[in-house]
């Protein structure tokens, strides 16, 4: 077999594995919450922001949040948010549990209501 027979089979079978296989990676279904989210939201101002949102699973319905202003750059995050998905209903505490807050997943929305400060109005341990 050529190289270049090599190369189609396996752009091939890569391609009917991930038919195959759509939502689940090696029998396991892929978390639907994990993940990278971008958002935005209204301060108590009325003032509008932006963020993003690195969602780890941590098992069992866990997850961490890292919010951050932007993805894809080595600053710190503005807040660490722990929670628990139930249903799909996520209970949470932010800043090792100076803020709390809820939402709701929705398929691939998640709407959530949070009461504390937001980025640079933040006080940071140091």
């Amino acid at each position: 077999m050529s190289r270049l027979e090599k190369r189609l089979s396996l752009v091939c079978l890569v391609a009917v594995w991930s038919l195959c296989c759509g939502g689940v990676v090696c029998g396991v279904p892929v978390d639907p919450f994990m993940g990278d989210w971008e958002g935005s939201g209204t301060a108590d101002n009325g003032e509008s922001f932006e963020f993003v949102a690195q969602v780890i699973a941590l098992g069992d319905g866990r997850y961490r949040i890292n919010t951050l202003e932007e993805f894809d750059t080595r600053a710190a995050p503005m807040h660490v948010t722990d929670g628990e998905l139930k249903g799909d209903e996520f209970p949470y505490t932010t800043d090792e549990g100076a803020y709390t807050g809820d939402g709701v997943l929705d398929g691939d929305v998640f709407r959530g209501e949070y009461k504390g400060c937001f980025a640079s109005d933040c006080p940071r341990k140091t």
